[in-house]
C-alpha cells in the first residue's frame, strides 16, 4: 500500500488525519535528528493501521 504524507516534526503532540484529497497529515512530537521523526512516523502509522512495524 502507498499513502501520501506531509510530516510536522517537532509538533506539540502526534497526530494522523486523513485529508479530503487522500493525503495524511502527521504530526509528531519528535525532532527531525538522526532519524527520530521518521520513527516516531513509522510507529505512529503502524498503531493507525493497525500493523507491526517491521522496517529494519
Amino acid at each position: 500500500m502507498r499513502i501520501k504524507i506531509h510530516v510536522t516534526p517537532n509538533s506539540k503532540s502526534n497526530a494522523v488525519e486523513r485529508l479530503d484529497d487522500g493525503t495524511y497529515r502527521i504530526k509528531v512530537t519528535a525532532k527531525p535528528e538522526r532519524g527520530k521523526a521518521n520513527e516516531a512516523v513509522i510507529s505512529l502509522l503502524s498503531e493507525h493501521f493497525n500493523l507491526t512495524s517491521s522496517h529494519e
